[in-house]
């Protein structure tokens, strides 16, 4: 796996809402495309609702700042049957947004249905024992396990 560190082009209310930790990488990628990078799919809300023009899109594409040597060679192994390049995290450095990104191998169909049926069984053990109610961790692990459940089906058809 290779990691790339790259800038990330954002407007203002978008700079302050990741500041307090509001954005999202869940099921976000990178693609590449006339000689410049993209991550889509990136969920970032707006930092004050009421104050927030109506176009502003959360889920809109945003280009990502790297090097021309870079963004060769992650086109040039984005080609490449099976690789796929994904965001891992979005971070401060200094006064500026940073966004770490992955080339990564995506996953066999099997594998997906053994991660979906794992986070089933966990899912099922939680609620049947009420303990998702419990503590402030159970509560998340049942979060996170019923989006899984919700959105994240064994097959494709």
């Amino acid at each position: 796996m290779e990691t790339f560190e790259a800038g990330i082009e954002l407007l203002g209310l978008e700079v302050k809402s990741l500041r307090k930790n509001q954005g999202s990488l869940l099921g976000a990628h990178v693609t590449v495309r006339g000689g410049e990078a993209f991550i889509i799919a990136s969920n970032i809300p707006a930092y004050q609702e009421k104050n927030t023009p109506q176009e502003y899109d959360p889920k809109r594409n945003r280009k990502l700042l790297l090097t021309k040597a870079e963004i060769h060679k992650l086109a040039s192994l984005e080609a490449k049957k099976g690789l796929t390049i994904v965001p891992i995290s979005m971070y401060n450095k200094g006064k500026k947004i940073k966004v770490q990104i992955a080339i990564v191998r995506g996953k066999k169909k099997y594998d997906k249905f053994a991660i979906w049926s794992f986070a089933l069984s966990i899912f099922s053990f939680l609620f049947f024992w009420g303990t998702y109610k419990q503590s402030p961790i159970s509560f998340m692990m049942y979060e996170i396990l019923h989006k899984i459940y919700t959105f994240w089906p064994p097959y494709t058809h």
